[in-house]
């Protein structure tokens, strides 16, 4: 008579299960990147994220003096900066982004910043 054995244990059951338990942990990883909130469409695996990039500038009125606290920020972003006593800033936003230059006394500015990194931006008094 033979001896019974656990079929779970035996050499000819280890590697399917092994085998399977990596196919499921790696089909479970690739989900994620399609799941709702991380960037990615449901329904598109070509739509990614679009970078951040850093840009900087200086921002002058238009006499060349520069101006400090002027408020920087992405339009419909969370990014947002004022300038120091040079009238510099430095802000990380995404590629394509509209920056909202503003201080009280001038007129507000839109600029895109589509391949721009470094600005040199003068502000109109109203």
């Amino acid at each position: 008579m033979t001896p019974k054995t656990n079929c779970w244990k035996t050499k000819n059951r280890i590697i399917p299960w092994a085998f399977l338990v990596f196919l499921f942990s790696c089909n479970a990883s690739l989900a994620n990147n399609y799941l709702p909130g991380n960037g990615l469409s449901t329904n598109d695996p070509f739509n990614f994220q679009v970078p951040d990039k850093t840009i900087s500038g200086k921002i002058t009125d238009e006499k060349g003096n520069a101006l400090e606290g002027v408020s920087v920020s992405e339009k419909n972003g969370t990014a947002n900066a004022v300038t120091n006593k040079n009238g510099e800033f430095k802000l990380t936003v995404k590629e394509g982004a509209i920056l909202v230059l503003s201080m009280v006394g001038y007129a507000t500015q839109e600029i895109t910043s589509n391949n721009i990194t470094d600005f040199a931006i003068q502000l109109k008094e109203t």
